[in-house]
Formats: C-alpha cells, sequence, structure tokens
C-alpha cells in the first residue's frame, strides 16, 4: 500500500493516459507509486464503482522495508498486514478486493 500525503493509505492507483491499456496503465502507476516493477497477473473491471482493479505480485527478493515511491505525493510504500488506521476508502472495499483475487487466485491454481 502507498501513504498518500493528503488521502493516507490506499493501494497504488491512477488514471489511465490517453492511448494506453488499462493493463500498461496498472503496471505503470504500480511502478511509479512502489518504486517496484511488479508481475500483472489480472484486472477486474466490475469490482469498484468507475475503476479498475489489479492483481500484481512483486519479486519474493523485493525487500518490503526498502521501498521508496519517487512521487512527491506518496510518503511511504508498505506492506500491510492488516488495514492501516488512515485508510482512504472503506475497510470493506478492501476486504472485497482481498476475497476476490484470493478466489481468483485459488481457481486459477
Amino acid at each position: 500500500m502507498v501513504k498518500h500525503r493528503t488521502r493516507g493509505w490506499e493501494l497504488p492507483g491512477g488514471k489511465v493516459r490517453e492511448g494506453e491499456t488499462v493493463h500498461d496503465a496498472a503496471i505503470r502507476e504500480f511502478s511509479e507509486e512502489t518504486g517496484i516493477d511488479g508481475q500483472l497477473m489480472g484486472i477486474n473491471s466490475s469490482l469498484v464503482d468507475g475503476g479498475h482493479v489489479a492483481w500484481i505480485v512483486v519479486p519474493k527478493s523485493a525487500n518490503p522495508f526498502s521501498w521508496k515511491s519517487d512521487d512527491k505525493s506518496i510518503m511511504e510504500v508498505g506492506w500491510c498486514i492488516s488495514p492501516p488506521d488512515d485508510l482512504h476508502f472503506g475497510v470493506e472495499e478492501l476486504r472485497k478486493i482481498a476475497i476476490y483475487w484470493s478466489n481468483a487466485s485459488t481457481s486459477s491454481s
């Protein structure tokens, strides 16, 4: 997750640029906000209103204590075991996303 300067903790994300695919935007935004190159595993465009939710896997070699963002609006990057207190969106939305991708990963193995 990333800690945005004004919004608090949230999942990395952003806008799809003109001429860019949702897949390319997901990877770009993730990399820009976390400083990590991840592998896109899937996109869901109906899970949250007005947006897309990407499942991105980070390499096992990525040390979660050294993640840094080049984005000036991101204060911190971190792996969260439980939802942080200053979560930008609701815990239920985060839980819905986690359950969806957990079920998707189980059914694809």
